[in-house]
């Protein structure tokens, strides 16, 4: 599965000429991105970046130059698709830092707090004073 994912990074990466499209519906698939820039230009891909199988709400489309790029900004931002309006920008480059694999995320899920064992707890504590019960009921 991750060959699939390395392939379309490379694929998307091959071209310069990029819009950025933020604010997208999670329900937008690459086809109706792609659909939609259409009457823009020749679009060479159009990606909606996921996690998983669970969209993250923006995307990258391609195009063959520089000019498509800016006439689809003009054209495209604050349009609206599937109900929502999308932000439509030049793509800039990733920085150094970004380029290089990312680590997998390891669980920072936290145990839950435990403070004394089963023993312990069924155990009266040693310096509570016993005969401060005794006292409200002897009134």
């Amino acid at each position: 599965m991750s060959t699939i994912t390395e392939t379309k990074t490379t694929t998307v990466d091959q071209f310069p000429n990029k819009v950025f499209v933020g604010n997208l519906s999670f329900k937008t698939t690459d086809g109706q991105l792609k659909d939609f820039f259409s009457d823009v230009g020749d679009v060479k891909e159009a990606r909606i970046i996921t996690r998983g199988p669970r969209s993250l709400g923006y995307g990258f489309v391609a195009f063959a130059d520089e000019a498509t790029v800016n006439k689809a900004v003009e054209m495209k931002n604050q349009a609206e698709l599937e109900g929502r309006k999308i932000n439509v920008e030049s793509a800039r480059p990733m920085s150094e830092g970004t380029q290089e694999a990312r680590p997998a995320k390891t669980s920072t899920r936290r145990r839950p707090n435990r403070r004394a064992s089963g023993k312990d707890r069924s155990k009266a504590r040693v310096d509570a004073p016993q005969d401060a019960s005794d006292s409200s009921q002897q009134q």
